[in-house]
């Protein structure tokens, strides 16, 4: 699915279901062979797309978005590539048998993101960056403001990373 369509299936719900029906999207990801680390370019660009599609279904359409999820917080088990996908923001070292935790470089969209309570705007780049965090995200106005369930879902996950 592509972020126009996530914009597209809030409409059709809301004008099938009526205006009222809230709507709580609760698996959205980006799937990455070997779960690279430095994941900025693909993954962030990814939820920065879709979120910034969502806001503006909220804030232009009027679509009552109760909540979004992104699929997963944590690298997982997919029926389809076993461990060799990873969807999550934190990386999970199977192959080492250790099983340790160490997150990946798109956590500073989400942590930005929860900070300045819009979604940041970040472009596919024209070459690789190296950055240890990434550029400014645009202001809110531009963004958006971001929903509270969904700054509620991404502070709790984050949250319970630091407790491990």
């Amino acid at each position: 699915m592509t972020e126009w369509m996530l914009r597209d299936v809030s409409l059709w719900i809301r004008a099938n279901y009526g205006p009222k029906l809230g709507i709580f999207f609760t698996e959205n990801g980006m799937g990455l062979y070997n779960s690279p680390m430095d994941d900025w370019d693909t993954r962030a660009v990814y939820h920065s797309a879709y979120l910034r599609e969502l806001m503006r279904t909220v804030n232009e359409d009027g679509v009552n978005v109760l909540g979004y999820t992104m699929w997963s917080f944590l690298d997982d088990f997919e029926w389809s590539g076993g461990y060799t996908r990873g969807f999550g923001l934190v990386h999970v070292d199977y192959e080492g048998g250790t099983l340790a935790r160490t997150l990946k470089r798109s956590h500073f969209f989400f942590k930005r993101m929860m900070e300045d309570r819009a979604v940041p705007l970040v472009l596919v780049p024209s070459t690789p960056s190296t950055p240890t965090e990434p550029a400014t995200p645009a202001s809110p106005s531009v963004a958006g403001t971001l929903a509270p369930s969904v700054c509620v879902v991404l502070y709790s996950a984050l949250s319970l990373l630091h407790t491990l």
